[in-house]
């Protein structure tokens, strides 16, 4: 795959917006997931995964309030680079583990762990940004991110493992569905101007469908303790960042 096109500049008023839609959106996880943890069904998972080890509901519940306690740190003092890298230890040893409790979980329909790929691409970006403001390194950790998403999970959930059972939805659909996405995770990396603009807003759309359709059929996936839906915000943050700044670049107002 060649290398991302590269993005002009935009206004520091952007930059700052961008930045706190960004730590808001990753904030809105933390305290989502922390907070949900009063349904039962919440919790009726979450002991099925901490049994095998040997762990008891009381962690889970300390668990939930430390994220709460995070989610208010970040709204307040916003994400830097240590705050970065603990939020990164946390959910890459979230993800190892019960990637080795369950490795199905791995290629999970609603990428329960995938989706932390683009949080993690998300967090470093914010590092940078806390340190040297909106550098070229710093759109490109957010631009790979957004769009490893769309290209893992149409390759894996989709089209080598799909699972029309739990989806609702045959697998001959599943696999063309997983090639559109891959054909757009790779547009984003490739394309620029309005084309590009127009590949991000047709991601933003396709991240709305994917978040009420799944939602409406099956409404636990609101309170599953992994996030299939609510880590769908900061990857519509994060999609709508970087149209933005397509749009700005091209003198076009956002939507």
């Amino acid at each position: 795959m060649k290398a991302a096109i590269p993005l002009p500049p935009v206004a520091p008023s952007d930059e700052e917006h961008a930045r706190r839609l960004l730590t808001g959106a990753v904030a809105f996880v933390w305290l989502a997931t922390g907070l949900l943890v009063v349904h039962p069904s919440y919790r009726e998972v979450g002991v099925r995964y901490l049994g095998p080890l040997g762990l008891g509901p009381g962690v889970m519940v300390a668990a939930c309030l430390g994220e709460v306690v995070l989610a208010v740190t970040i709204l307040v003092a916003g994400i830097g680079p240590r705050l970065a890298a603990f939020q990164a230890a946390v959910i890459l040893g979230f993800t190892l583990t019960l990637a080795v409790l369950d490795p199905w979980l791995l290629v999970h329909p609603y990428g329960v762990l995938g989706k932390n790929l683009p949080l993690l691409a998300i967090l470093a970006c914010l590092a940078v940004v806390s340190r040297r403001g909106w550098t070229p390194a710093a759109w490109r950790l957010l631009r790979w991110g957004m769009a490893v998403i769309w290209v893992t999970e149409g390759i894996f959930p989709d089209i080598l493992f799909p699972q029309p059972d739990t989806v609702g939805v045959p697998a001959s659909v599943l696999r063309v569905g997983g090639v559109a996405a891959v054909l757009a995770g790779v547009a984003s990396l490739t394309l620029c101007g309005r084309w590009l603009a127009r590949t991000y807003l047709a991601q933003m759309v396709g991240l709305v469908v994917l978040t009420v359709v799944p939602g409406l059929r099956d409404p636990l996936l609101w309170v599953h303790p992994f996030g299939p839906l609510t880590k769908n915000v900061p990857l519509l943050a994060g999609t709508f960042v970087l149209y933005r700044r397509c749009r700005s670049a091209l003198n076009e107002p956002p939507l």
